[in-house]
């Protein structure tokens, strides 16, 4: 058996070593055993704090985290702690505990891992980490406030048969296929809330590598549903405005800020006589006040940009007089 070919290994090494198989603690040698002050590894496997740390290692997918232990009645030393695969075959995995000397260099590395917490924890998007076998490891507040779950109560679940709907699981099948092959996932779908209440989400997924292995995936959600509504009732009103434009019975003409055509109606064109082409690009004043009137045109723009009613009788040429 492997695993006993490698705790022969690792009593010869002088850093702190455990060994696991799958999440049990399997052999530590003499230096692990001495930080976390137990005498064999039968008791070393009740340290809450080794837990904790095969929980963050393997559960949580950290690429290492760092901790202080106690080495000598008036020394303590600090640890880059980190997960090494050397059997996925049979599961065995080394802990590893490096020391750093250097205090500047840890308390960097201690500030990189608390930013990269806060930044989880503090995101505006639902964050969701999941292992390769599409289990939900951890979520972000975030996460929790969109879909209306609690981290405890989803933990070990399947992501997709907590929040996808029925008819697109065979959809997510492909890809979560993608994301076992290094690709990344940009996209936009819809999604479950607890409630089954329908959510419009950006979901952007992408693989963790750990030493050239997938050991899970990050997939983040943005709730997009206020503004695919949005989006909605813009189209609504802008396909209103085109059937009122094209088939009034009024003449309509659309101007920019200047009062150049930007577009004229069919009634627009039979009354005028100006097909959309001539008319495109003109100054409507130019095109159809009379000299006579152009006294008008002030009043009428100062009672426009007061955003008032105009209603006037007033004369206006059409393209056969000015011909």
């Amino acid at each position: 058996m492997k695993a006993e070919f490698y705790k022969s290994i690792i009593d010869a090494i002088q850093n702190p070593i455990v060994i696991l198989k799958g999440k049990q603690i399997f052999h530590a040698n003499n230096k692990a055993l001495f930080i976390f002050g137990f005498s064999n590894t039968e008791k070393l496997e009740k340290s809450h704090r080794l837990k904790d740390i095969v929980h963050e290692l393997k559960d949580l997918q950290r690429k290492s985290i760092y901790q202080t232990f106690i080495v000598s009645l008036n020394e303590r030393l600090k640890y880059e702690i980190s997960l090494k695969t050397i059997s996925p075959v049979e599961d065995i995995a080394f802990i590893q505990f490096n020391p750093i000397y250097n205090d500047h260099l840890f308390n960097e590395l201690v500030l990189l891992e608390e930013h990269n917490n806060k930044i989880f924890n503090n995101s505006p998007d639902g964050i969701c980490l999941i292992n390769n076998e599409n289990e939900i490891v951890r979520v972000n507040p975030t996460f929790e406030k969109i879909f209306n779950y609690k981290q405890q109560e989803i933990i070990g679940k399947d992501i997709d048969e907590l929040i996808v709907p029925k008819n697109k699981i065979l959809e997510t099948k492909d890809i979560f296929r993608k994301l076992n092959n290094s690709e990344v996932i940009d996209m936009e779908d819809i999604r479950l809330t607890k409630s089954n209440k329908r959510l419009d989400v950006r979901i952007i997924s992408y693989p963790i590598e750990i030493e050239n292995h997938i050991r899970g995936h990050y997939i983040v959600y943005k709730n997009i549903t206020k503004e695919k509504q949005s989006e909605e009732l813009i189209e609504r009103k802008d396909e209103f405005l085109d059937q009122l434009f094209n088939r009034s019975l009024f003449p309509m003409a659309i101007l920019d800020k200047n009062e150049f055509i930007l577009d004229i109606n069919e009634m627009f064109e039979k009354i005028f006589k100006y097909t959309a082409q001539e008319a495109i690009g003109k100054n409507i004043n130019d095109l159809i006040v009379p000299e006579d009137k152009k006294d008008e045109i002030s009043y009428f723009k100062q009672t426009i940009y007061n955003n008032k009613r105009l209603k006037a009788k007033t004369i206006r040429t059409d393209n056969m007089v000015n011909q």
